[in-house]
């Protein structure tokens, strides 16, 4: 059990990096969405994102995986727009260079 526990830490700090990584991203993101005066959210792309994978075997072969699945990337976006929402106020606080 030992071994397994550590092959889960192993994934949870690279979930752990890749949450980084996507935060990055989506602020940059965000920031052309200011400067474009363009919508924050695009629901259209929520939707692709968690349900992309729905068609993979695994999901196939266990529906309630994939429901699980949607759960967590449902939890990821809503917690990253979050978090958006608040860096996107002191984004536009801060003075920027034009």
């Amino acid at each position: 059990m030992d071994d397994l526990r550590k092959q889960v830490d192993l994934i949870h700090d690279d979930l752990f990096k890749l949450f980084i990584q996507r935060i990055k991203l989506t602020e940059k993101i965000w920031i052309e969405k200011i400067q474009s005066n363009a919508n924050y959210v695009d629901l259209s792309r929520e939707q692709f994102l968690i349900h992309q994978h729905d068609h993979c075997s695994e999901f196939v072969a266990n529906p309630e995986m994939k429901k699980a699945y949607h759960f967590f990337i449902e939890q990821l976006i809503n917690s990253n727009k979050e978090y958006l929402k608040k860096y996107i106020e002191n984004y536009k606080k801060a003075p920027h260079a034009e």
